[in-house]
Protein backbone atom coordinates (compact mmCIF):
# COMPACT_ATOMS: atom_id res chain seq x y z
CA UNK A 1 0.00 0.00 0.00
CA UNK A 2 2.80 2.41 0.75
CA UNK A 3 4.41 1.92 -2.44
CA UNK A 4 1.26 2.55 -4.33
CA UNK A 5 0.82 5.87 -2.34
CA UNK A 6 4.31 6.65 -2.56
CA UNK A 7 3.83 6.02 -6.47
CA UNK A 8 1.04 8.20 -6.63
CA UNK A 9 2.35 11.10 -4.93
CA UNK A 10 5.23 11.24 -6.60
CA UNK A 11 4.43 10.37 -10.62
CA UNK A 12 2.63 13.69 -11.14
CA UNK A 13 5.57 15.57 -9.31
CA UNK A 14 7.96 13.87 -12.21
CA UNK A 15 6.13 14.38 -15.14
CA UNK A 16 5.73 17.93 -14.40
CA UNK A 17 9.32 18.10 -13.72
CA UNK A 18 10.05 16.27 -16.94
CA UNK A 19 7.51 18.91 -18.73
CA UNK A 20 9.21 21.58 -17.36
CA UNK A 21 12.84 20.41 -18.68
CA UNK A 22 11.16 19.68 -21.85
CA UNK A 23 10.03 23.68 -21.69
CA UNK A 24 13.38 24.70 -20.85
CA UNK A 25 15.14 22.72 -23.36
CA UNK A 26 13.05 23.75 -26.32
CA UNK A 27 13.54 27.23 -25.09
CA UNK A 28 17.27 26.92 -25.15
CA UNK A 29 17.34 25.80 -28.82
CA UNK A 30 14.74 27.84 -29.71
CA UNK A 31 16.75 30.93 -28.28
CA UNK A 32 20.58 29.62 -30.12
CA UNK A 33 18.26 29.65 -33.16
CA UNK A 34 16.58 33.68 -32.54
CA UNK A 35 20.22 34.69 -31.59
CA UNK A 36 21.61 32.98 -35.21
CA UNK A 37 19.03 34.75 -37.09
CA UNK A 38 19.46 38.36 -35.96
CA UNK A 39 22.80 37.93 -36.29
CA UNK A 40 21.80 37.25 -39.77
CA UNK A 41 19.59 40.14 -39.78
CA UNK A 42 22.09 42.44 -38.74
CA UNK A 43 24.36 41.34 -41.41
CA UNK A 44 22.18 41.02 -44.79
CA UNK A 45 19.65 43.72 -43.39
CA UNK A 46 16.73 41.31 -43.11
CA UNK A 47 15.87 37.77 -41.15
CA UNK A 48 16.61 34.04 -43.45
CA UNK A 49 13.85 32.78 -45.69
CA UNK A 50 14.52 29.51 -43.57
CA UNK A 51 16.78 27.97 -40.81
CA UNK A 52 19.28 26.54 -43.68
CA UNK A 53 20.48 29.67 -44.42
CA UNK A 54 22.26 29.81 -40.66
CA UNK A 55 24.31 26.87 -41.36
CA UNK A 56 27.54 27.15 -41.55
CA UNK A 57 27.91 30.67 -40.79
CA UNK A 58 25.94 31.44 -37.83
CA UNK A 59 24.91 27.65 -36.73
CA UNK A 60 26.55 24.34 -37.20
CA UNK A 61 23.48 23.08 -37.59
CA UNK A 62 19.15 23.46 -36.96
CA UNK A 63 18.84 22.62 -33.49
CA UNK A 64 16.68 19.66 -32.55
CA UNK A 65 12.96 20.24 -31.13
CA UNK A 66 13.55 18.48 -27.65
CA UNK A 67 9.76 18.40 -27.23
CA UNK A 68 9.02 17.33 -31.05
CA UNK A 69 8.41 13.34 -30.31
CA UNK A 70 9.11 13.12 -34.47
CA UNK A 71 12.33 14.79 -33.87
CA UNK A 72 12.18 17.52 -35.76
CA UNK A 73 14.03 20.92 -35.95
CA UNK A 74 13.25 23.41 -34.63
CA UNK A 75 10.77 25.29 -36.64
CA UNK A 76 11.11 29.19 -38.21
CA UNK A 77 8.78 31.32 -40.10
CA UNK A 78 9.95 34.67 -41.30
CA UNK A 79 6.82 36.57 -41.82
CA UNK A 80 8.69 39.84 -43.22
CA UNK A 81 12.31 41.36 -43.86
CA UNK A 82 11.48 42.26 -40.41
CA UNK A 83 9.57 40.03 -38.57
CA UNK A 84 9.86 36.11 -37.93
CA UNK A 85 9.31 33.71 -35.43
CA UNK A 86 10.96 30.52 -34.11
CA UNK A 87 9.37 27.52 -32.03
CA UNK A 88 9.21 24.31 -30.64
CA UNK A 89 6.40 22.62 -30.57
CA UNK A 90 5.97 22.92 -26.59
CA UNK A 91 5.13 19.95 -23.82
CA UNK A 92 1.47 19.21 -25.86
CA UNK A 93 3.59 17.93 -28.72
CA UNK A 94 1.39 19.85 -31.37
CA UNK A 95 2.70 22.41 -33.71
CA UNK A 96 0.19 25.70 -32.86
CA UNK A 97 1.84 27.16 -36.06
CA UNK A 98 4.16 29.58 -33.74
CA UNK A 99 1.61 30.57 -31.08
CA UNK A 100 4.64 31.39 -28.57
CA UNK A 101 2.32 33.19 -26.53
CA UNK A 102 -0.61 31.27 -24.23
CA UNK A 103 -4.02 31.72 -25.51
CA UNK A 104 -7.02 30.51 -23.57
CA UNK A 105 -5.79 28.43 -20.80
CA UNK A 106 -4.11 25.80 -23.20
CA UNK A 107 -0.35 25.20 -23.44
CA UNK A 108 1.38 27.41 -27.00
CA UNK A 109 4.34 26.74 -28.50
CA UNK A 110 7.94 27.94 -27.10
CA UNK A 111 9.86 29.89 -28.34
CA UNK A 112 10.24 33.63 -29.86
CA UNK A 113 8.94 36.46 -32.07
CA UNK A 114 11.53 38.49 -33.73
CA UNK A 115 10.75 41.81 -34.73
CA UNK A 116 13.04 44.85 -36.15
CA UNK A 117 11.86 48.49 -36.51
CA UNK A 118 11.25 49.40 -39.81
CA UNK A 119 13.95 52.17 -40.89
CA UNK A 120 12.80 55.51 -41.34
Amino acid sequence: IRASLLSKLLLPAVKAYDNAHLRFRARQAALEVMLAAQAYQRDKGEFPGSLDQLVPQYLEEVPLDPSNRSGGRILYRRDSANSAVVWGVGEDGNDDGGVVEIESGRPADVGFLLKVADPK
